[in-house]
């Protein structure tokens, strides 16, 4: 399984890809964590991983 991080400082978890991480960016509401934006890099466009993070996060 891979790991996903909490970056705090960026508001964002990260899933570490062997160059830049693919992230989903985020904000908190209450108690609820709002997830906002997706970053895939490029060479890793079309392989499911911006659909797959709500499923993992």
């Amino acid at each position: 399984m891979t790991a996903i991080t909490d970056n705090l400082a960026e508001h964002r978890f990260e899933l570490a890809t062997g160059g830049e991480p693919a992230s989903v960016c985020y904000h908190l509401e209450d108690e609820t964590v709002v997830l906002t934006h997706t970053q895939i890099p490029f060479e890793h466009a079309g392989q499911g991983l911006g659909t797959s993070w709500p499923r993992v996060s």
